[in-house]
């Protein structure tokens, strides 16, 4: 009886065990988002080390959308160098300022590489008048005046089987257009890399493009530029980020004099409801100037807008998710090209 009793209680203990261990190997293969074997596990707490904190919903394998639609205002400024001061003087008080994004990303087979497809571009609309009746600008000076740009680019990224960081390449063509003689085409490349931690992400992009515009003045080209910033989550549904960007090229002309652009901006994040449906706000300044002339845009825009994140596991992806599997987007090429071509004399 005693036996029978004592071998009762083995079975029951080893059942327990075993199903303890498959419990466990289950919410082990629920968490990752690549590869179970590449996680570690807390000796104590029995925690896993990545970032994945979503469950099935956010694993790697599916696909993630984010479109994003603002608007706002820039207050802008141009003026001129030596020589040139009648051709490029203006002070607008404010103009007008839409902007738009849509992105589509995809693990890539079982790899731990992800695909992703962007579309962007923005509008403005504003009188040029240099004040005194006089055009500024050769191609639409005195005018109303678009100003638009529009840009496609192709991205893939390699995200670490813990999350913790991810380097990629990027490839962008883009279009900017205003004003008689201010369409330009561009070509951009770059690398690109992240680093996760707790509640921080820094992310930077290094790369070159070309530009060519229809009446061959002075828009930037034959540039570099590099990137730099650092995102801070108070929670996996908020953010703020700050982001530096600098660029160096010269004309597109017979001169070639040299050509410096730089921008920077804060923005905020924030999930109504821990939801899809995201509200930001942001603050962004930008400087180009063309170091032989002295010709030089300045401005400062202030933008409002709504974001959507959708994913295929059914909830939405938290803001936090979303920058660790989409964690990069276009420099501001688009506005630095269009500043250029402000200023062309």
């Amino acid at each position: 009886m005693g036996g029978t009793m004592i071998g009762s209680k083995q079975v029951l203990l080893a059942s327990a065990a075993v199903l303890a261990m498959s419990g466990a190997a289950h919410a082990l293969d629920s968490k990752s988002p690549y590869d179970t074997s590449a996680i570690e596990l807390d000796s104590e707490a029995g925690a896993t080390t990545f970032f994945n904190d979503d469950g099935p919903k956010a694993r790697a394998d599916e696909w993630l959308m984010l479109f994003e639609l603002s608007g706002g205002g820039t207050a802008a400024d141009a003026s001129g160098g030596s020589g040139s001061e009648e051709s490029v003087d203006f002070d607008d008080d404010g103009y007008p300022l839409i902007e738009g994004r849509a992105s589509v990303s995809k693990q890539l087979g079982d790899s731990n590489w992800r695909g992703q497809a962007d579309i962007n571009g923005f509008a403005t609309f504003t009188d040029r008048d240099a004040g005194d009746g006089e055009s500024f600008s050769s191609g639409s000076g005195g005018e109303d005046n678009v100003q638009t740009y529009f840009g496609a680019s192709a991205q893939v990224n390699y995200i670490a089987p813990d999350e913790t960081y991810s380097i990629g390449v990027l490839g962008h063509v883009g279009s900017s257009n205003g004003g008689e003689d201010e369409n330009a085409v561009i070509a951009l490349g770059a690398v690109q890399g992240q680093w996760n931690a707790d509640q921080f992400s820094i992310f930077g992009q290094a790369g070159g493009f070309t530009a060519d515009d229809e009446s061959e003045m002075d828009v930037m080209t034959d540039a570099y530029f590099v990137r730099g910033g650092v995102s801070y989550y108070p929670n996996d549904n908020a953010r703020v980020r700050l982001d530096l960007q600098y660029a160096q090229g010269e004309e597109n002309d017979s001169f070639g004099a040299d050509v410096d652009a730089f921008t920077g901006s804060l923005r905020g994040d924030m999930a109504i409801n821990d939801g899809p449906l995201r509200v930001f706000g942001e603050f962004r300044h930008t400087k180009v100037e063309n170091d032989s002339s002295g010709d030089e845009y300045t401005d400062n825009t202030f933008l409002v807008g709504l974001s959507v994140a959708l994913g295929t596991g059914g909830d939405a992806p938290s803001i936090r998710r979303t920058d660790i599997l989409m964690p990069h987007d276009v420099p501001e090429v688009g506005l630095w090209t269009a500043s250029t071509l402000e200023i062309a004399d």
